[in-house]
């Protein structure tokens, strides 16, 4: 038995070694899109799969203009797997400041963006959840983007509180690069 396992793990090991790095991109210049990533210690290289130069995926700081005065700010992730991270700037730590998501494409430079937050008083009690969707289009130079949003609100018992939607309005954002961020 001791001898079987051993026999396994160094079949399994000496397969890992040999292997051929993997490398996932297609096409002359893939790796001159802003959306490469590349690790040469592991022979790894991820692209984003949209072509077109308006992809979604990376960094962006985000505005938010919406009705009824709402205003927020901050930083989006959009990751290649199709999922969404948000820090919000105009929301304290305390009632939570942050959500996440899950995006498709929709079109050229098109994306639709479906987030959710966690909602909390000042005091810590649970408030209910906060449903976010934007549709944004890419600039052609994957530098910028501008789309729409609403949002509604739930209670601790998932029922919608008001009207739908709650709040809408219009989103930007721009890509943050090496080199910019605010």
């Amino acid at each position: 038995m001791r001898t079987r396992l051993s026999l396994t793990l160094l079949t399994a090991a000496a397969s890992f070694a040999i292997a051929a790095p993997a490398h996932a991109a297609c096409g002359d210049g893939a790796l001159s899109k802003s959306s490469a990533w590349q690790d040469p210690h592991i022979g790894l290289t991820l692209i984003d799969s949209d072509n077109e130069g308006g992809s979604i995926v990376g960094m962006w700081n985000v505005q938010f203009q919406g009705s009824g005065g709402f205003t927020d700010f901050g930083y989006q992730q959009w990751h290649s797997d199709g999922t969404e991270f948000m820090n919000s700037g105009g929301r304290p730590p305390a009632i939570q400041n942050y959500c996440l998501g899950v995006w498709q494409r929709s079109g050229p430079n098109r994306y639709r963006l479906n987030h959710w937050a966690l909602n909390y008083e000042p005091d810590g009690t649970w408030a209910g959840r906060v449903n976010i969707r934007e549709e944004v289009t890419v600039a052609s130079n994957g530098q910028s983007f501008t789309g729409t949003f609403t949002i509604d609100v739930y209670d601790p018992q998932n029922n919608h509180v008001g009207p739908s939607p709650d709040v809408s309005g219009t989103v930007s954002g721009t890509r943050v690069t090496i080199n910019t961020g605010i």
